[in-house]
């Protein structure tokens, strides 16, 4: 797995489990099953940008800013 799904799929798990959300809980707000939010919380499959934006505005409130930044870290 590349260094990018890995850090991608860190950032998207940290995230959510910082909000309390368990993954069907996450999975019901985005609208997808619950495998989608484990497969990209494990790096098997990476979601677009539209996704990932989604995921932590959903979450946090934060920005495409700050995703970026979690993502680089």
């Amino acid at each position: 797995m590349d260094d990018y799904r890995i850090r991608v799929a860190k950032a998207l798990e940290m995230a959510r489990a910082e909000s309390g959300l368990s993954q069907k809980k996450l999975a019901d707000k985005m609208g997808v099953g619950r495998t989608s939010i484990f497969r990209y919380e494990q790096g098997t499959m990476t979601p677009d940008a539209s996704t990932i934006i989604k995921w932590f505005v959903l979450l946090h409130g934060r920005s495409f800013s700050t995703v970026l930044c979690l993502i680089q870290n």
